[in-house]
């Protein structure tokens, strides 16, 4: 029996608007002579109902999925207009390997006049190009390992944040859908009634 109940429990919506249909043609039966007035009273009562139950479950599916309200979207709507917010700055950062990457690096040629001196010079001007060569090797290393770090967090945290969608969109599904439900359909009868009254 408590299986039966809790089956029945999940399908409130359509009891819910069960409750309603008979309070109203209770209500009717009871004031037969006024029933223009209760059916036009009920007309506008279920359907500004109906549209606050819809109205409310998106604003907590905005609340659940994105941890803000309607109100505050409105209200940062109206902050962003160009009429009276200032443009922000962006701050651009770069990683210490990037920029030895792209130093500048200043290069002192020495005038030989003899041929050893020359020699000598042409050696030194290759052991600096050698030296240049693996500072910027290990530059590159640092980049390419800083780039596997920061993407292995990003990944890290996409995975958690398609986690947390994936059990707030359950969430939502289960909750949000049927007060939707239940709003829309009292909107409905609410509409039903104006037309027959």
């Amino acid at each position: 029996m408590r299986r039966f109940y809790h089956w029945c429990r999940r399908a409130w919506p359509l009891w819910a608007i069960l409750v309603v249909i008979a309070a109203h043609l209770t209500v009717v039966n009871t004031f037969p002579q006024q029933s223009k007035e209760i059916n036009g009273g009920f007309s506008i009562a279920m359907q500004v109902l109906g549209g606050l139950l819809v109205l409310y479950s998106i604003d907590s599916t905005l609340g659940l999925m994105r941890e803000e309200s309607i109100f505050r979207v409105i209200m940062k709507w109206l902050q962003d207009c160009p009429l009276w917010s200032k443009p922000k700055a962006v701050n651009v950062s770069v990683s210490s390997a990037a920029s030895a990457m792209a130093s500048f690096n200043a290069r002192v040629k020495t005038v030989a006049s003899s041929l050893p001196d020359r020699v000598t010079e042409l050696e030194r001007q290759v052991e600096e190009v050698y030296r240049e060569m693996d500072r910027k090797n290990q530059a590159l290393k640092e980049l390419i390992s800083e780039a596997r770090g920061q993407l292995s967090t990003r990944i890290g945290g996409a995975e958690s944040a398609i986690r947390g969608v994936e059990k707030k969109l359950d969430t939502t599904m289960l909750s949000g859908i049927k007060q939707q439900i239940f709003g829309v359909a009292i909107a409905i009868y609410g509409a039903g009634l104006g037309y027959v009254s």
